[in-house]
């Protein structure tokens, strides 16, 4: 069925204007192409965190998720974001199912050395959302996955849309952000970003924080087949002229 995969950071679903901005555009591109939409929640996470006196740590742009944090971002993530997204989707005409990456076991994660519950997805199991897409749904995931135990870990959300990406033969994979896409150590756009230069420009500090595991899933996927990548503003909607295209 080769389905768009399009995946939102939490900062573009934390206000009613930007997240109707995406509901807006993912409604109309579900008229064209069969869609999965994949989803964060970093701001959101933070602020409960923060709410109950729960350390918050990072490293190299990834969280590290004590076993405290972790049931907090199932909370966020599978509770108040994702059927608050389905909800808002399946209510304007288009039918949408929010789903956590638990279940029907569509990713298995492993462990992360030094980030406690964060994993890095290591099994893709397509079967619920091909049955999903199939029957016309659109499938709203957030990225909480289970361990080969069966146990809640944290996935990336952006190495979440690269696995599913991978699986489903994706046409295109877009992600959205809260800037122009790719910039230089000048602060300017990266219209076009060559994988072969992110290795580079990431160890000369012109890529940094987030957008760091952002293009590295981006190279995964395109290494692995995906047809096209786009890091683009998503605080303007989904306007793919807007941001960088990785090739």
């Amino acid at each position: 069925m080769n389905p768009w995969i399009i995946k939102a950071g939490g900062e573009l679903l934390a206000t009613r204007s930007s997240t109707n901005r995406i509901i807006r555009d993912l409604i109309a591109l579900a008229r064209r192409h069969p869609i999965v939409f994949v989803h964060g929640g970093g701001p959101q996470i933070e602020a409960e965190l923060k709410k109950h006196r729960i350390k918050i740590r990072y490293a190299k742009g990834r969280r590290v998720t004590s076993p405290e944090t972790m049931a907090v971002v199932e909370k966020v993530l599978s509770g108040i974001i994702n059927k608050g997204v389905a909800a808002a989707l399946s209510n304007r005409g288009t039918a949408a199912v929010g789903l956590s990456c638990r279940d029907g076991q569509i990713l298995t994660g492993q462990l992360i050395p030094h980030l406690g519950r964060a994993a890095a997805p290591i099994k893709t199991n397509t079967r619920l959302i091909n049955h999903l897409l199939k029957g016309k749904f659109l499938p709203v995931l957030c990225s909480v996955a289970s361990d080969k135990m069966g146990m809640p870990v944290n996935v990336n959300a952006d190495d979440a849309a690269s696995a599913l990406a991978i699986a489903l033969k994706a046409k295109n994979l877009i992600f959205l952000t809260d800037i122009n896409g790719v910039l230089n150590a000048q602060k300017k756009r990266i219209p076009v970003l060559k994988r072969s230069q992110i290795s580079s420009l990431i160890k000369a500090g012109a890529i940094t924080g987030g957008m760091i595991p952002k293009v590295q899933s981006a190279k995964a996927a395109l290494d692995k087949g995906v047809g096209q990548i786009q890091i683009v503003n998503g605080t303007k909607g989904i306007r793919l002229e807007s941001g960088t295209k990785i090739i």
